[in-house]
């Protein structure tokens, strides 16, 4: 069975000089919104996989699964008029 490690894991094994497009930025985006209360779960689950090894199936899971929030008001839902 493979044994599951953060994306920085695979990231430093490729080359110092060689980086994944956002990969800091996503760490850096996810603790400002932290620090300023402010919910971003599409760069929270980014950043949860590329730094903390999670399922990229279970963060497409937690956003698809998140109960609607007050940006969607006005938008019906699927099945509904």
């Amino acid at each position: 069975m493979l044994k599951r490690r953060p994306f920085s894991c695979c990231v430093s094994a490729l080359s110092v000089v060689t980086m994944a497009e956002g990969f800091s930025t996503s760490a850096a985006a996810y603790e400002l919104s932290r620090t300023l209360g402010v919910e971003m779960p599409i760069t929270e689950q980014v950043y949860l996989v590329l730094h903390r090894g999670r399922p990229l199936l279970e963060a497409g899971r937690a956003l698809l699964e998140r109960a609607h929030k007050e940006e969607l008001h006005g938008i019906p839902e699927p099945g509904r008029s």
